[in-house]
């Protein structure tokens, strides 16, 4: 029985590697379907403005998970950021004191958010990391107790290292172990092409959004509040002061948001995206960045004592 099944099990795994090579990203069947399970079919008919006027926008804000950027800072100077950190350099933070009344926000307003995600920038860099994850931490414990609270490192160096290592074992690390060369070395897609540049997204209505309102949900920054936190980091060099200074009710998509910034954004374009090794950017993108290092602002704050609005009270 034995030789029987092992030719047979051979077999199998070489069928379900000949598969899997086949599905990856990098192959041709595999992008068509990592494509269509990202986008649906026919994915840029679908952000056109006459086909959004007839079935409505493609995707939704969350109301489950959010994202907090509470710096800029980092420690790795990565080509084609989509938070433009080396691209345009911010001492903008999010405090703890910051934090603390977005927190108090959600509990008057009953927010129990499912998923709260710590990035930046390298967020154990905040000379107030300790706390802000503190503060999370309690507010899950006293109002939404299924509530997963996570950080996004690049656990490059020491003292990230150090600071990784002191995180209670209650939150979750997602370690992308990036290095500043080499094969470690993070290279991203073209997030600094932007799709008004391009002629195949002339006719695009850009509130349909994309997908990383579904996987990553809300974004929390120094600005405010915005339907993503790349969406955030946009709007932080652009200057063009849309986020939402307190909470956005229930009913509010932020498709205003959308329409504004998410033509800027790489991400929307809805083919896959192939790795570039270099800073790749659209004439969009190069005329923001030297306007922003024109007018760039100069810090008000140092960096620990946070540079968010106050949280008024939603009407």
């Amino acid at each position: 029985m034995a030789d029987r099944t092992r030719p047979r099990a051979s077999a199998l795994r070489r069928l379900r590697a000949w598969v899997g090579r086949r599905l990856t990203p990098s192959s041709a069947i595999g992008r068509w379907l990592w494509r269509l399970r990202l986008h649906g079919p026919f994915p840029e008919l679908r952000t056109r403005d006459w086909v959004t006027r007839l079935i409505g926008p493609q995707y939704r804000r969350s109301r489950r998970l959010i994202e907090i950027d509470i710096t800029y800072a980092c420690n790795l100077a990565c080509d084609n950021c989509n938070r433009s950190v080396p691209q345009a350099p911010s001492s903008a933070s999010i405090g703890a004191a910051d934090l603390a009344a977005r927190i108090a926000e959600w509990e008057r307003d009953e927010m129990r958010w499912e998923r709260v995600r710590l990035l930046g920038g390298e967020p154990t860099l905040h000379p107030e990391f300790p706390a802000m994850l503190d503060l999370l931490r309690s507010w899950r414990d006293r109002c939404s107790p299924n509530a997963r609270i996570e950080v996004t490192t690049n656990g490059h160096g020491p003292r990230v290292a150090a600071i990784l290592a002191a995180i209670p074992a209650d939150v979750t690390v997602n370690n992308s172990a990036k290095e500043a060369s080499g094969p470690g070395r993070e290279i991203f897609d073209s997030f600094n092409v932007a799709p008004r540049d391009l002629p195949a997204y002339a006719r695009a209505d850009y509130s349909n959004g994309c997908r990383i309102l579904h996987d990553c949900g809300m974004g929390l920054a120094p600005g405010g509040y915005y339907h993503c936190a790349v969406a955030a980091g946009i709007d932080r060099v652009l200057g063009l002061g849309a986020g939402r200074p307190a909470l956005p009710a229930g009913e509010d998509e932020m498709r205003d948001q959308m329409k504004l910034l998410c033509g800027w954004c790489g991400h929307f374009k809805r083919e896959l995206g192939r790795p570039l090794d270099g800073q790749i950017s659209s004439r969009s993108w190069e005329s923001a960045y030297a306007a922003w290092r024109l007018n760039r602002p100069r810090p008000r704050r140092e960096a620990g004592q946070g540079s968010s609005p106050a949280a008024p009270a939603r009407p």
